[in-house]
């Protein structure tokens, strides 16, 4: 058990914590992939994907505050946030869901149904979609953001693992972990 976590750097989507433990040791410097919620809004919050006991920990980055731990599905893995950051949506690999958390609330209000292992999601420049992919479905979904449901899955390899929208915002492309290359998602045929 950890006493006294602290962030001490936020850095390009990571943030370092050092901590003590109840016997007063200080372990290692972890580093804690995380998304970043209302940048400019009062307090700027952080969330952390706790894999290992399937929540979500919000945390103030001004003060170091973690807010109470929000549950969601098994095993949370990757998180995107949409509607102009109103709402965070949590991959739940373990789940085949996608777990939505309304950031102003801090409370599940929804929770997708969509492919086998739901392992990397990404919103549309606009916020109004996300997509996610399904590493063992070999397949992608759309969410629509509004509405909160998930779109027919479409086929993109053999394990999808990560996905993002291109520089230029004109296309989103998946990693396929089992045949390293990039795959690009036919974002009209959802």
């Amino acid at each position: 058990m950890f006493l006294g976590a602290t962030p001490f750097t936020f850095n390009d989507g990571a943030i370092a914590f050092s901590a003590t433990d109840a016997s007063g040791a200080q372990p290692p410097t972890v580093v804690v992939p995380i998304r970043v919620a209302g940048i400019g809004s009062t307090p700027q919050l952080a969330y952390v994907e706790n894999r290992f006991d399937d929540s979500v920990t919000p945390v103030d980055l001004s003060t170091g505050v973690a807010a109470p731990k929000i549950p969601v599905g098994t095993e949370p893995r990757d998180a995107a946030f949409a509607l102009g950051g109103r709402r965070l949506f949590v991959c739940d690999r373990g789940s085949r869901s996608v777990s939505v958390i309304d950031t102003a609330t801090q409370r599940i209000v929804a929770t997708i149904a969509v492919g086998s292992s739901p392992n990397g999601i990404v919103a549309t420049p606009d916020g109004r979609a996300l997509w996610v992919a399904n590493f063992d479905d070999g397949t992608v979904q759309r969410i629509d953001a509004e509405r909160l449901t998930a779109g027919a899955p479409l086929r993109v390899g053999v394990n999808p693992h990560a996905i993002v929208v291109s520089p230029d915002r004109s296309g989103i492309y998946v990693t396929d972990q089992a045949s390293n290359v990039v795959v690009p998602v036919d974002a009209a045929a959802a």
